[in-house]
């Protein structure tokens, strides 16, 4: 799930185009009203968001967008949820990170130690093929 947080005084047109962009490609996105269902951009346009903060389900977040606008940047600073969501995600992805360095570099020693003698693209392509069954 991707959220996007509207706090009061984002900018529309950061919040909005996205928004209609990555749902016309088919992306799971909800809006999020960090100060209430109905949140008001930098030009006095009110929005009514998806859901509110406390409704965000941390364990289903993929990517959390923060349109720009000096209101809605202030606003996702001083809530300790917003940030705390924030916070989720670097966590996940920092873990995501490290499994998948550490996949590498196992990856590359097995070709340092096993198939030096090939080059490591065709190394990764030779990973990459089906196993055939040998008879």
């Amino acid at each position: 799930m991707v959220y996007m947080l509207l706090g009061t005084g984002f900018e529309e047109t950061e919040a909005i185009a996205p928004l209609d962009l990555l749902r016309r490609a088919g992306v799971d996105i909800q809006t999020v009203g960090i100060n209430g269902k109905i949140v008001y951009g930098s030009h006095g346009i009110g929005i009514e968001a998806d859901i509110e903060l406390g409704q965000m389900d941390l364990t289903s977040m993929e990517m959390i967008i923060l349109p720009g606008g000096l209101g809605g940047v202030a606003s996702a600073r001083a809530s300790k949820e917003a940030l705390d969501a924030h916070l989720t995600l670097v966590k996940r992805l920092k873990k995501a990170a490290h499994s998948e360095v550490t996949k590498q570099m196992a990856d590359f020693k097995e070709y340092m130690e096993k198939y030096s003698n090939m080059t490591y693209a065709d190394y990764q392509k030779m990973k990459r093929e089906p196993k055939q069954n040998k008879k």
